[in-house]
């Protein structure tokens, strides 16, 4: 049994810590990188923000220093991740782990499964890549149909749901997530590789199918899921 810091209790096969260390020290995520190189850094967390005081941008532009902030624009900077977000990959794992599919806690692909679906979610969520976003509208038209607008608008709130899941799933075995040369530079910027999305599919095709040969079905199974970590009653 172990404790999260929203106060509710999980029974999940992996220490609850686990996931709380893949959103970097209690919840900061890896965003992009700054636009542009410079030098002399120096950051410091306020207001749930990095905010990043930076050097010159070469040696030639002198000692010029500027302060960059999370609504200048300048940086798309890491910030704290909302607990729904949170929520939304918790209720994913609980979920698999219903299936019986969840990596155990000494198996390396539970912390690698653990970050893929926090580091995609928040490729799909926030980044401004048009193409990121066409690829997100047309998997879950594909899947969808007209209800693809409403699940996306959906998920750029609240996060992943299973109906979001399958729709990438599927849509990117027969259109190649990383087939995009933009969508691929964007998931080497977020430090996500193409094993991490084959894992990501590896355990949702599992736990689909598991439910399926027993007669449920895993939107359901997710419904329950978010319902239980709302209430804090897992």
């Amino acid at each position: 049994m172990w404790l999260l810091g929203f106060g509710m209790v999980l029974f999940f096969a992996f220490p609850v810590e686990q996931v709380m260390a893949a959103f970097d020290q209690g919840h900061w995520m890896i965003e992009a990188p700054t636009p542009t190189e410079h030098t002399e850094m120096g950051a410091s967390a306020l207001d749930q923000l990095i905010e990043v005081v930076d050097g010159v941008e070469s040696p030639n532009e002198g000692n010029r220093w500027r302060l960059v902030s999370a609504s200048s624009g300048q940086l798309i900077q890491s910030k704290r991740a909302p607990a729904r977000h949170v929520g939304a990959v918790m209720a994913i794992l609980g979920t698999f782990n219903e299936a019986g599919v969840l990596p155990v806690e000494s198996d390396p692909r539970a912390n690698q499964l653990i970050r893929s679906l926090i580091q995609f979610q928040s490729v799909f969520m926030k980044n401004q890549q048009s193409a990121v976003h066409d690829y997100l509208s047309s998997a879950l038209f594909a899947r969808w149909g007209e209800q693809g607008a409403m699940i996306q608008d959906s998920f750029d709130e609240q996060g992943w749901t299973t109906q979001t899941l399958e729709a990438l799933v599927d849509y990117s075995k027969i259109h190649s997530i990383w087939g995009d040369a933009r969508m691929a530079e964007v998931f080497r910027q977020y430090y996500l590789s193409p094993a991490d999305w084959v894992l990501v599919e590896e355990i949702f095709d599992a736990a689909r199918q598991r439910f399926i040969s027993e007669g449920q079905d895993i939107h359901q199974m997710f419904a329950i899921q978010r319902e239980r970590m709302a209430r804090g009653t897992f």
